[in-house]
């Protein structure tokens, strides 16, 4: 009986995809503190987002799945959350998840300090976080 190790192209771009988005998103620039970010936000619908959210959830990250739509996230979890100061957070979603996630982090100062779109998927790997200089905080 014989078996096939080969793997399709979808699977091998979606692992890729994830690996280079979790490393680039932990892998800061020196004048940034290292990332630990109060949620990594992750579409669920791609195989790339699942990969991203094992792969935060082996570091410790809280991981929170979406499907395209950041609602319940919001009203759950980061605006009750922001409503006591800024918390960085990141992720590997789509173009339209990050607009609105980066318009409510503007209430609080933040900003969208990485923003890496892969060619092959369309998906965005993102970070948002206070400014290294300017936006409330200590």
């Amino acid at each position: 009986m014989s078996q096939s190790y080969g793997i399709s192209r979808r699977h091998f771009v979606g692992t890729s995809v994830a690996a280079l988005a979790f490393a680039a998103i932990r892998s800061t620039p020196a004048a940034q503190e290292p990332l630990t970010p109060y949620r990594a936000i992750y579409d669920e619908r791609f195989e790339a987002g699942r990969r991203f959210a094992a792969e935060a959830a082996n570091h410790g990250w809280v991981t929170r799945g979406i499907r395209g739509d950041v609602t319940q996230v919001w009203f759950h979890e980061l605006d009750v959350r922001w409503k006591r100061g800024p918390a960085p957070i990141a992720g590997l979603t789509t173009p339209q998840s990050l607009f609105v996630l980066e318009r409510l982090a503007w209430d609080v100062g933040m900003r969208v300090t990485v923003r890496e779109v892969d060619a092959t998927t369309g998906l965005v790997r993102w970070v948002i976080r206070l400014p290294k200089t300017g936006g409330i905080g200590p």
